[in-house]
């Protein structure tokens, strides 16, 4: 468990060390699926939605997350979207292929320099016709319009600010489903990348989130839910 590598060095070996460690064994995470997800086999159940809006030029997100049925496995599915004007300045600052993933359907470009949340909420309106999305939490910094929109269009619209009291255990279960590869991301190349960049942060007492801060580009969309 890569969070839990600091704690041991201090502790165990007198070290000194970072406080900011790498979260999510890549190894674990690619486990966890063998390939992209069929959505039609997803219409019409249970699922719960996390929403991440940007506040200018980083990746805005859409998520749902879709409890096991008798095989256990979590199911997630996701939608990104980045301003169109700076993208290519994003890419290489970021160093990821934005354009490659936009031509592979991984990412949507919104006109302007500034995410067009009017693009972001038709889409979840659609998506909540195929499928049952019981609630949707969202980090209430930025969001408070258009969660209001979507609250007034039918939604159940749940505000969970991030910290280490609403976004521990929630970590702590994610992690535990990467490593017994029971969170099946569909091999998305763009949950992959947050994947392998997030990195957590821990309080005194050991309790841990994911840190956006030292993140470059990373959503905590999917960590709400």
């Amino acid at each position: 468990m890569p969070s839990a590598q600091n704690a041991f060095r201090q502790k165990h070996l007198n070290e000194w060390t970072e406080q900011h460690v790498r979260w999510l064994p890549l190894s674990h995470w690619d486990a966890c699926s063998k390939g992209p997800l069929d959505e039609k086999a997803l219409e019409g159940r249970d699922c719960f939605g996390g929403l991440d809006l940007s506040t200018k030029v980083d990746l805005t997100t859409f998520v749902l997350l879709f409890p096991p049925d008798e095989d256990r496995i979590w199911r997630v599915l996701a939608w990104f979207w980045i301003p169109a004007a700076g993208a290519f300045e994003k890419e290489r600052t970021d160093r990821v292929p934005y354009s490659v993933w936009e031509k592979q359907g991984f990412i949507e470009k919104t006109e302007g320099d500034v995410i067009d949340c009017d693009v972001i909420r038709q889409r979840i309106l659609d998506l909540s016709q195929r499928f049952r999305i019981k609630d949707v939490g969202f980090d209430p910094w930025n969001a408070t319009q258009i969660a209001s929109q979507l609250g007034s269009d039918g939604l159940t619209m749940v505000e969970v600010r991030q910290g280490t009291a609403t976004m521990g255990e929630p970590s702590k279960e994610l992690h535990a489903l990467v490593a017994s590869h029971r969170f099946d991301h569909g091999r998305n190349p763009i949950l992959r990348w947050n994947a392998s960049n997030v990195t957590v942060r821990k309080d005194a007492n050991e309790n841990y989130m994911p840190d956006e801060a030292r993140a470059r580009g990373v959503s905590t969309a999917s960590w709400p839910v």
